[in-house]
């Protein structure tokens, strides 16, 4: 089973990247479960979490960090990708970063065909970790 992690603090955007990669794992026949989360920094957390008390094979973790006039973006950023790769190695499980880290909407909004690609990249990682 695949877990689906989502970001909402934008929505419009992030549905648009759930939604290309449940397309693609429902077309794979890979079962998943969906968990939404404020923001891009409790994604860690809520993937270690779920590991550890659920069934699950792999974790494709999804949200939308858009650079603003502050640092807070750089922090964001580097507090994500250190807690989901961290999550990753401690729990064996693969972890996929879905995050669009854009300097802009527009990017933002451009990328989120790119969901497709998180789901095979799971379905791939949990396959060459089952064999």
């Amino acid at each position: 089973m695949i877990l689906i992690l989502t970001s909402r603090f934008y929505p419009e955007i992030s549905d648009k990247l759930e939604t290309s990669v449940e397309q693609e794992l429902v077309k794979s026949e890979v079962t998943f479960e969906k968990i939404e989360v404020r923001g891009c920094v409790e994604l860690p957390l809520i993937a270690q979490h779920f590991i550890r008390t659920k069934k699950v094979d792999a974790v494709i973790a999804l949200g939308v960090i858009i650079q603003g006039e502050t640092d807070h973006y750089k922090w964001v950023c580097e507090s994500c990708e250190r807690g989901l790769t961290r999550v990753a190695l401690d729990e064996k499980i693969p972890v996929i970063h879905g995050i669009l880290a854009c300097p802009n909407r527009k990017l933002a909004e451009e990328r989120t065909k790119n969901g497709k690609e998180y789901a095979i990249t799971a379905i791939e990682m949990m396959k060459l970790l089952q064999s």
